[in-house]
């Protein structure tokens, strides 16, 4: 560790306070970057690393996040023809804060719209993403916490399976997608990412396939 020329932090909760005490004992410089989630997300945090770490071939990278974005796009287009926009009257992020931030602001800033996203940290944080409408820190703002569930009125939920069962207990209408665990009504077999160029891809696809097995639901009601 004190031969490091740089340490990357990509969890603040996780490691700042260790980077900054050897940035104190040994001189040794960090980054805290975050974690890269969506496509503008990824660019956006390889440039961060970029400036101090060079890349040999960002072009390729750059190339390569253009295309699947192209590809997002046209799939998205396709869905909207059909169903309308991936729109969600609120969206609920619960994770731990670098996962939470990183997906609000690419959840909001590159696919999704919403008139009210709100987050929950599992802990405290000094993380305030812009695309937050209200943000609560468990053990905090609990009360706060508590009001998003009985107040809640229909939308998107990303956490985990704590949060659903909240909302199944309380009989309130949402749309759910899986980014923490624990997962008690799905199976989660895969390595599939979320973060980086094809994290960004299947986090896509999972949101988009939350809301089309609503569509489906509501279907199937008025038949």
């Amino acid at each position: 560790l004190p031969e490091a020329d740089l340490n990357l932090v990509v969890r603040d909760e996780l490691a700042l306070k260790a980077a900054k005490q050897l940035e104190q004992d040994y001189g040794t410089p960090y980054l805290s970057a975050g974690m890269p989630y969506g496509i503008e997300g990824t660019l956006h945090w390889l440039n961060k690393i970029n400036e101090v770490l060079p890349a040999k071939n960002p072009e390729a990278v750059r190339q390569e996040a253009e295309a699947v974005n192209a590809r997002l796009q046209f799939r998205s287009s396709n869905m909207q023809s059909l169903w309308g926009p991936l729109w969600f009257d609120n969206i609920l992020v619960a994770a731990p804060p670098s996962e939470a931030a990183g997906i609000a602001e690419a959840v909001r800033g590159e696919w999704a719209d919403t008139g009210n996203l709100i987050i929950h940290f599992t802990q405290g944080t000094a993380l305030r993403p812009k695309a937050a409408t209200k943000i609560c820190i468990a053990g905090k703002d609990d009360a706060a916490m508590k009001e998003t569930f009985e107040n809640w009125s229909g939308g998107l939920v990303m956490g985990s399976s704590l949060e659903a069962s909240r909302l199944v207990r309380l009989k309130k209408p949402f749309v759910n997608c899986n980014i923490v665990l624990p997962a008690y009504h799905e199976i989660i077999a895969t390595d599939l990412p979320l973060c980086g160029i094809r994290g960004a891809a299947y986090l896509f696809e999972r949101i988009w396939n939350a809301k089309l097995s609503a569509c489906m639901d509501e279907v199937k009601q008025t038949n």
